[in-house]
């Protein structure tokens, strides 16, 4: 019986043992095969990982770039809210400096007059007429002198109810009596449909040169006196003419003119 039994207690020592070797053998096995997966998939891993690292930068960056843009977007709007701000007060300061002028210009000449706003001009006259937003209703009436500030721009030769057509000075056989402002040359000035006026009638011994002023004479029913026009800008002398060549220049730039004064004074029905 003793026999037996340690044959058997053998037998059973030496399964343990078989399987120790066997589990012991596989978790090498084991281990060696993960060392081989882990080796060849390595490389991939690496790749996977910084393919995921550059992805995450790269929408940590687009959130970054977006964050800009929208500031910048801002900031744009900002800016052009600020530039709408400044060119309303500027057109304000600029109003009121034009009132003030024009206030400044009743006062010193005890003037009556009437602001209109030009309102349409013919391109293909306009050194002729221009159309303006005031009429019967506004008490504008024919041949009321219409003036740029204090300098003379031309008259009323048409009247509706709520509009009225201005000629220019500068057009052509639109006629003004004026002197120097030295009060030693009278005559005539005449349009041209241009830029530039002609003062005609002004005899060869006369003094008038280059820079004198030219203002209106009075001798007329329509212009009052002393109305400033215009300045000297060119004097010809031609030999065996009786009158000197001369040329006026306007005091402003009539592509500049949104308004006109209208002097109530005068004027027919």
């Amino acid at each position: 019986m003793k026999l037996n039994k340690r044959k058997k207690d053998k037998k059973i020592y030496i399964l343990l043992l078989v399987v120790f070797i066997i589990v012991l053998l596989l978790k090498v096995e084991i281990n060696i095969f993960e060392n081989f997966v882990n080796n060849i998939f390595l490389p991939i891993k690496k790749t996977v990982y910084r393919i995921n690292t550059k992805t995450k930068n790269r929408i940590s960056d687009l959130v970054y770039i977006k964050e800009v843009i929208d500031e910048n977007k801002e900031l744009r709007y900002q800016n052009y809210i600020l530039k709408l701000e400044k060119l309303k007060w500027d057109k304000l300061d600029k109003e009121n400096k034009r009132l003030r002028e024009l206030l400044n210009i009743k006062e010193e000449k005890k003037m009556e007059f009437i602001f209109a706003e030009i309102i349409y001009r013919n391109a293909m006259e306009f050194y002729q007429n221009m159309i303006i937003n005031k009429g019967k209703k506004d008490g504008i009436k024919k041949d009321m002198v219409v003036l740029n500030k204090d300098v003379l721009l031309g008259k009323i030769v048409e009247v509706n109810e709520k509009t009225s057509r201005v000629a220019l000075i500068t057009k052509k056989d639109f006629y003004v009596s004026v002197l120097t402002t030295d009060n030693k040359n009278l005559g005539i000035l005449e349009g041209q449909n241009q830029r530039n006026l002609e003062l005609k009638n002004i005899i060869t011994d006369s003094d008038i040169k280059k820079g004198d002023k030219i203002k209106t004479s009075g001798l007329s029913n329509i212009y009052p006196k002393d109305i400033l026009v215009g300045e000297v800008s060119d004097v010809k002398k031609d030999e065996g003419q009786i009158f000197k060549s001369i040329e006026v220049k306007l005091l402003y730039n009539l592509l500049n003119l949104n308004e006109v004064i209208i002097l109530k004074k005068g004027g027919k029905e």
